[in-house]
């Protein structure tokens, strides 16, 4: 079952090479692959949140599903959450790259390689009261 869900990525990654620029995709065709990242607008949270304590109603009151990363958003769901108004941006992180996530914003990445993962959180002075 491993290797059928690493194919099925390369075939996602594949799929969103295809719709992107030609410098993008001659780029991904040079460099390794690393990671497929969707991420989503901060104030699209709410509706996350409510689209998954809906598919997986055992979820605790208490718990925060995209905070506990409990599921990842697959095709069908991005499909079902754009039908709510909720579009977000597919990434493909190559080898080398950085992926900046803004403040807020929900996301999910998939490694489709052996990845190494640096997080760096930045809080702004002007933004401490």
């Amino acid at each position: 079952h491993i290797k059928n869900w690493f194919d099925q990525d390369r075939r996602e990654v594949a799929r969103i090479v295809g719709r992107q620029e030609e410098s993008i995709q001659k780029r991904c065709s040079t460099l390794k692959t690393g990671a497929l990242w969707h991420i989503f607008l901060a104030e699209d949270s709410d509706t996350i949140r409510a689209y998954i304590r809906e598919k997986n109603p055992t979820l605790s009151e208490n718990d925060d599903p995209i905070h506990d990363q409990c599921v990842y958003l697959d095709d069908v769901m991005r499909e079902e959450l754009k039908g709510k108004g909720v579009v977000g941006f597919e990434i493909i992180q190559c080898a080398g790259d950085a992926v900046f996530i803004p403040a807020g914003a929900p996301h999910q990445v998939q490694n489709l390689n052996s990845c190494i993962k640096i997080a760096v959180d930045f809080v702004s002075p002007e933004h401490i009261s």
